[in-house]
């Protein structure tokens, strides 16, 4: 076992185990170390103490709980190991930067810290901030290409730039971007990529938008490379390491004062 397996053997553990005390011992036995040089390769490899890490994993959770499940800041304060709520409330409000108390109002961001997971020698530890939103259905108007899970990178971009340039002038800026989902075929992903508007316009088909819960993820500049990057590390780091389940309605890329919010649509 090298040492990247074991730090992954490490964290698996973590995960499985974050509501019960975990043992520093245990972790080096999987490891195959004592703990104190497990303590001393995790820190340098993943920049961030076992410790801290196992605390993000817990405050992450606690603020999905408080969120999604009926139970009381005690209750979930004792869940992840804390001996009050005043302790806890504290570790909450110093990785989330918000009162749990308050955690339900609208356009409040929470933070999730991803599992650490080795792919060869590269881990994933950076904290991304998300909110959480109900929105009720709604219409759009555009136009749509088809494409798949192969071409969309280069289709959407494209397409993106043709609806923007034939009718800036005619409609103004674009309102939004969405991926549709289509039934699998032949093991490729395939999907419509639509550009749409927020007024009615005529020639261009309706898009009914269903009333859904969504993962809202913001993006500072209108560029394809930041939109595909913010896409990748939602569902290559955070879904996995979240308790979110994705809905089967459309992905949304809102556009509006020089910056995108990234929709991504949960049950």
């Amino acid at each position: 076992m090298n040492i990247f397996e074991a730090i992954n053997k490490v964290t698996d553990y973590i995960e499985e185990h974050l509501e019960e005390e975990i043992s520093y011992k245990k972790l080096g036995k999987l490891a195959g170390m004592n703990d104190y040089v497990l303590n001393r390769v995790f820190s340098l490899l993943c920049n961030i103490s076992l410790s801290s890490y196992i605390r993000n994993r817990r405050l992450s959770r606690a603020g999905f709980d408080l969120y999604n499940r009926d139970m009381s800041i005690m209750d979930i304060a004792i869940k992840y190991g804390y001996e009050n709520a005043t302790t806890f409330s504290r570790a909450f409000y110093n990785f989330h930067n918000i009162k749990p108390s308050l955690l339900k109002k609208d356009n409040i961001a929470i933070k999730n810290y991803p599992i650490i997971h080795f792919n060869e020698q590269l881990c994933n530890n950076n904290s991304i901030e998300y909110k959480i939103v109900e929105l009720n259905s709604f219409k759009l108007y555009g136009k749509f290409i088809n494409s798949d899970e192969i071409k969309i990178n280069d289709d959407a971009p494209n397409f993106w730039q043709y609806m923007n340039k034939k009718y800036k002038d005619i409609h103004g800026n674009i309102d939004y971007g969405a991926v549709v989902t289509l039934p699998k075929t032949h093991n490729i992903e395939e999907y419509e990529y639509w550009i749409l508007y927020k007024n009615k316009i005529k020639g261009f088909q309706e898009l009914t938008i269903p009333k859904s819960k969504y993962l809202v993820f913001r993006i500072n500049r209108v560029e394809a490379e930041d939109i595909q990057n913010m896409c990748e590390v939602v569902f290559s780091s955070f879904l996995p390491s979240s308790s979110y389940s994705v809905n089967d309605v459309p992905e949304l890329e809102y556009y509006h004062d020089n910056i995108v919010d990234y929709y991504v649509p949960i049950i």
